[in-house]
């Protein structure tokens, strides 16, 4: 609603200032279902279509503030830019809400989802070889230190040792 006036600025929508409140009003008349005869608007029969868009929208940047936690802000963006390539494909199948005629699929769009998969492939297989070479190294370091004894000044020179 708050961005409801964005639709009268030239470029942004076509909606004349006054007709909002109206425009506001239908818009909400089709997202739950019933006809708008005095806009043409063909509205889904049911409010199913956009309360599955925004759940999915919702869940997906949910996903996204927990890959963030999870995985850190280079992952993130990484698997964010997936989303290109991966919507140009969704976009190239019939679905019922989106018309008969798909887009077209190029080979661009195939490639550059390999070349993006490969890369959050080989960013988490490095990644987990990095993890996994750290925990070795404090391994030993523990181990190491276990068998000269923390108090002893060789203790303190293994604490040092990176």
């Amino acid at each position: 609603l708050a961005l409801l006036p964005l639709s009268a600025v030239p470029g942004f929508g076509k909606v004349p200032l006054d007709e909002l409140p109206t425009y506001a009003s239908d818009g909400l008349q089709c997202w739950v279902g019933t006809p708008v005869p005095a806009r043409n608007a063909t509205c889904v029969d049911d409010p199913l279509a956009p309360i599955t868009y925004h759940s999915f929208n919702i869940l997906f940047n949910i996903s996204l503030i927990l890959l963030l936690k999870v995985g850190g802000a280079t992952l993130m963006f990484i698997s964010s830019t997936l989303t290109f390539p991966v919507t140009n494909l969704m976009f190239a199948i019939s679905w019922p809400l989106l018309g008969a005629d798909p887009g077209a699929l190029s080979v661009w769009n195939v490639m550059g989802l390999v070349v993006e998969v490969s890369g959050v492939v080989l960013f988490r297989w490095t990644m987990s070889r990095r993890e996994a070479r750290e925990k070795e190294q404090r391994t030993r370091k523990e181990q190491l230190r276990d068998a000269l004894g923390e108090e002893s000044s060789w203790g303190a020179a293994v604490d040092r040792y990176e």
